[in-house]
């Protein structure tokens, strides 16, 4: 892919960065024929995070692959015959698809709505749910890693039994001084959330709704599952936006341009310059 690209932007020197007559002789880095390859425009194409001796050998191999490409170029037009001007019409087509690609991609960028509500991404949670089933379970757990210095026998206590107000000293402690966790506001992957326990924890002892904690080496872990979602049930909502954010302004596009290329297409019409002469 690299090396299509590389020949890609090379033809395009070809036409776009030089020309039969130079303007400025010392802006000129090669020629070939009539045609000249210009300083301004090899010095754009060097890589941003290239050192000086890199960009010495990136002009000197592109100026090399400039020559060989419209050497093999010339020689190919003199020896390839096609028949109908396959060649030509191969090109048009690819530049006319090339214009129209660019022209869509402005278009859309200038008049594509990106807005989207709450309201619009649940409406469409509630009408394609049967879209969004699970293939692994998810938990919402509120799993927070401490430094053993900083966990007090009174912390330990409040996590256990679920006591609300000491729980938020829990929590103020986790972001002083915590290495990682979730405050039971974000689904996780049960799969995932085991394999950050340190220590081989099963299914049934995490999902304990009096918790869990577990000591290893310099942390404590307080694990808490407040709510459970199985696999091959409908995924949360709220794990599914980004998606459908994504479905529904794809959807959009796809009307925005379909409605542009037609109104497009009928102006050409009325101004006469579209027939059909098939029967």
């Amino acid at each position: 892919m690299k090396q299509i690209t590389f020949f890609l932007s090379v033809v395009c020197v070809a036409f776009a960065a030089c020309s039969e007559k130079a303007e400025d002789d010392a802006n000129i880095v090669a020629r070939f024929g009539k045609t000249y390859l210009y300083k301004d425009y090899v010095l754009q194409q060097i890589p941003s995070h290239a050192t000086a001796a890199d960009s010495v050998e990136f002009i000197e191999n592109y100026i090399k692959a400039w020559g060989m490409r419209n050497a093999l170029y010339e020689m190919a037009e003199n020896n390839v015959s096609y028949k109908n001007n396959e060649i030509e019409e191969q090109v048009q087509r690819f530049r006319t698809e090339l214009y129209i690609d660019k022209y869509e991609e402005l278009f859309t960028q200038q008049k594509l709505d990106t807005i989207i509500t709450i309201a619009q991404l649940d409406t469409y949670y509630v009408t394609h749910k049967a879209e969004f089933i699970l293939q692994y379970d998810v938990v919402k757990p509120l799993f927070i890693v401490l430094p053993k210095q900083y966990v007090t026998p009174q912390l330990r206590r409040s996590f256990m039994t679920n006591d609300i107000d000491n729980l938020d000293q829990l929590k103020d402690v986790c972001y002083k001084y915590s290495t990682k966790f979730y405050l039971d506001e974000k689904w996780v992957i049960l799969n995932q959330l085991q394999q950050e326990v340190p220590k081989q924890i099963s299914t049934q002892e995490l999902l304990n709704p009096r918790g869990l904690i577990v000591d290893f080496e310099d942390n404590v872990y307080f694990i808490k599952i407040s709510k459970h979602i199985q696999a091959g049930n409908p995924s949360p909502r709220e794990m599914v936006y980004e998606k459908i954010a994504n479905n529904i302004l794809y959807k959009r596009k796809i009307e925005l341009l379909n409605t542009m290329r037609t109104r497009v297409f009928q102006d050409a019409v009325r101004k006469g310059e579209f027939d059909v002469f098939y029967k």
